[in-house]
């Protein structure tokens, strides 16, 4: 999520969840992007589980039929997806909680 700009500043549902893997957005020099949400859960445990780029990542946009750069978590989830879909291909015997 993008709550570091808010009030409450943390992770929020479904990010939270045990077997969920949340996905942060960091700059290109590797530092968490200023919007992106940070843990600890409220029980404790570090989150965003992965990181990946979420600030100016060229993009298609449908709507003026071309690319653009965009940012936010949902810049970097599909990033993280794709290197998850990689590893399952490679693994393919790997369940859920196993590929997490």
């Amino acid at each position: 999520g993008n709550e570091a700009s808010m009030p409450w500043h943390y992770i929020i549902a479904p990010a939270d969840g045990f077997n969920t893997i949340a996905v942060g957005a960091m700059n290109s020099d590797g530092t968490i992007a200023s919007f992106s949400s940070r843990g600890p859960t409220a029980d404790g445990r570090i989150k965003p589980d992965l990181c990946a780029l979420g600030t100016g990542v060229r993009a298609f946009d449908p709507m003026r039929e071309g690319y653009r750069n965009v940012s936010g978590t949902s810049a970097s989830t599909p990033i993280v997806a794709g290197g998850a879909a990689l590893v399952m291909s490679a693994f393919p015997y790997l369940n859920n909680r196993q590929m997490r």
